[in-house]
């Protein structure tokens, strides 16, 4: 769908008239810029910290103590989607006003948004409450989101959306991300929120942690934010805000929550990010680091009226829960990107060869649910070449040509199934189903399938077990890919454990 450069999508109940204002505040307000840039689905407390920067720092001195204040209930956390191209900062402020359904009381110095019919104009200050415990105010963001938005980079692999940053570590600049943003990556493409490409120097992996990092040169740093690690310990109720591709949009959102959890090399969040996410920085309130956004795992599913079902039943534990990785000094490894990448294009073949092989077993054996599949991967990997659109989608020309292979093989098993008990292999085709059961006897069929059983199993046994073999013994680069490797030896053991059922 084409892109369109809109100002304002916000549909709100009530629209007041401007009040009265200051008319020598908003003669110097006419003469300033707002923040040259379009702020997307971004909470309206955040566009106003951003103005209220940008008045302060025009260069105009009677602006040095601007500052805006919201008095519109309920309204801080509506989401904005506005461009302030071609406005000036008095325009911008009645824009944003009026889109989160209030007008702007001008006043020496400063401006307030309020709405005559929800908040008297000259109401006085609630006194705060006495209590122990952190409020709200003290939880918020010490930053804006332009303040931060220039260190995020959408990651484009050609097999997906990601997210990263830029941030510092040891005195050096460096793009983080996850390793499991570059799995299958066709090609990978690093895009900052103004559109720059990175151009990152060296490539290092965590041994350990889904973490990668990337050298970037100081000629490629400008006109970015460099964020920076926090060296504090994160700690539970901690606000905390994460930036990112969410779903893959190709525009940075914010996420915010709180840290529920905190454990040596994770913490747990209830920011609710989703896939697009990964990679995303997890930021405290002061705009540090403290984590990447990197993976959710579901509730635990049990017997249904277990004990432990009841136990888990209303628990958080039982839902989705969401973790970002801590940022460790230690533990990375120099890596060359091509030859990792080739890792992960060899463990996405792996599972796609057994897959596709599963498929044709199913088929041989007569499943019916097998045999469109089946036929349109016949009808593909039967010639040396193609020019269609792939079936299936190797990564690595030599597992798709051994795929080829072992397609071109299979097509005489089913010529040899076929020639020696047509009745039965009839029941694969759905023209043909229950033509000549009924002249044969039930020793005869189960005969037959006892011969076609021993043909299946000895074609797929020794590939199948290839398959596994490999994966044991390859040397894999990182933990990640281990466990990668170790899903794909869980697939394939399944499999044999199906093909010595039939010997």
């Amino acid at each position: 769908m084409k892109k369109q450069r809109i100002g304002i999508i916000l549909a709100m109940a009530t629209t007041v008239g401007l009040a009265q204002a200051d008319q020598a505040l908003m003669d110097l307000l006419e003469q300033v810029s707002p923040p040259q840039q379009e702020y997307i689905r971004i909470p309206a407390s955040y566009v106003l910290t951003a103005l209220e920067k940008s008045a302060r720092s025009s260069g105009t001195s009677e602006l040095i103590s601007f500052s805006i204040k919201n008095e519109l209930e309920g309204s801080e956390n509506t989401e904005l989607s506005i461009d302030f191209t071609g406005m000036n900062m008095l325009k911008a402020i009645q824009t944003v006003a009026e889109a989160m359904g209030g007008g702007a009381d001008f006043q020496e110095k400063g401006v307030v948004i309020m709405d005559e019919n929800l908040v008297p104009k000259n109401h006085p200050e609630p006194e705060e409450p006495t209590s122990t415990k952190s409020s709200k105010r003290d939880k918020d963001p010490l930053f804006s989101f332009s303040d931060i938005s220039h260190a995020l980079v959408f990651v484009e692999s050609g097999d997906g959306r990601g997210s990263g940053f830029i941030a510092k570590m040891d005195d050096t600049v460096y793009f983080i991300s996850n390793q499991h943003n570059l799995f299958g990556a066709e090609s990978l493409e690093l895009n900052t929120m103004d559109g720059k490409t990175l151009k990152p120097k060296e490539f290092e992996y965590h041994k350990n942690l889904d973490l990668i990092r990337m050298k970037l040169s100081e000629d490629s740093l400008e006109d970015l934010t460099v964020l920076t690690l926090s060296e504090k310990t994160p700690s539970t109720d901690d606000r905390i805000f994460v930036y990112g591709n969410s779903a893959g949009g190709d525009v940075a959102t914010e996420l915010d929550g709180e840290i529920i959890g905190v454990g040596p090399t994770s913490i747990e969040v209830n920011a609710k990010f989703v896939p697009g996410n990964s990679g995303s920085p997890i930021l405290n309130r002061e705009g540090e680091v403290i984590g990447v956004a990197s993976y959710a795992t579901s509730g635990p599913e049990f017997e249904k009226g277990s004990p432990y079902e009841k136990l888990f039943k209303g628990t958080r534990f039982s839902k989705v829960r969401r973790y970002g990785i801590r940022i460790p000094e230690e533990g990375w490894v120099k890596g060359n990107l091509p030859s990792f990448l080739s890792q992960t294009y060899q463990l996405m073949d792996m599972q796609s060869y057994l897959m596709a092989s599963y498929t044709l077993f199913t088929y041989a054996l007569g499943d019916k649910k097998s045999v469109a599949p089946a036929q349109s991967i016949i009808a593909y990997y039967e010639k040396p070449t193609n020019t269609g659109k792939p079936v299936i989608d190797f990564k690595l020309e030599e597992m798709e040509k051994l795929f080829r292979q072992l397609v071109r093989s299979f097509k005489h098993v089913i010529t040899e199934i076929t020639n020696s008990s047509k009745p039965l292999i009839a029941q694969i085709s759905s023209s043909s189903q229950d033509r000549g059961f009924t002249t044969r006897s039930k020793t005869e069929t189960e005969v037959d399938a006892e011969r076609i059983s021993r043909i299946v199993s000895r074609f797929f046994s020794d590939k199948i077990l290839a398959v596994k073999t490999q994966a044991e013994q390859t040397t894999w680069q990182s933990a990640l890919l281990e466990e990668q490797a170790e899903a794909v030896i869980e697939i394939a053991d399944e499999f044999i454990l199906q093909i010595e059922s039939l010997k």
